[in-house]
């Protein structure tokens, strides 16, 4: 291997570094499940709606309990479109191909389960929709208190 190559390497695995550990502190779907757990479980379902909004429905289970599904943080994000242009050839001829993407969007949304007993108490908590949000990996991370 070359020195330009060597150079080129370190550069790659330099970058792969610092972004994983960038993301290494971005809160993904799991850790904020955990979280939302640590916060709730054992709480009232009623605040939790107070706090979050309403449920967008709710069904009584055969032990008693009720389950609740909860919607939040839709919207979208615009992306812009793009051309990338590659040129290849030498001595005199070239070609230049482009790839062009046009604009779209990124819909974001966050839907969580919550099963609560006869006592208002929620007894689990489970993420069932989280998108990539509009700051951070999770939506259900920036939409639920």
């Amino acid at each position: 291997m070359g020195r330009m190559q060597v150079g080129k390497a370190l550069l790659v695995l330099g970058v792969a570094g610092v972004l994983s550990g960038v993301l290494a502190g971005c809160a993904t779907t799991s850790s904020t499940e955990a979280a939302l757990a640590r916060r709730w479980i054992g709480g009232s379902v009623s605040k939790f709606f107070r706090e979050n909004g309403g449920a967008a429905s709710r069904r009584l289970l055969s032990n008693g309990e009720t389950e609740y599904v909860w919607s939040g943080g839709r919207g979208s994000v615009s992306l812009p479109g793009r051309a990338t242009t590659t040129i290849t050839g030498g001595y005199g001829v070239y070609t230049a191909d482009t790839i062009y993407r046009p604009p779209s969007a990124i819909n974001l949304g966050c839907t969580v389960m919550l099963t609560a007993d006869q006592n208002d108490t929620i007894t689990s908590i489970q993420i069932e929709e989280d998108t990539i949000g509009g700051w951070a990996l999770s939506r259900c991370a920036e939409v639920v208190d």
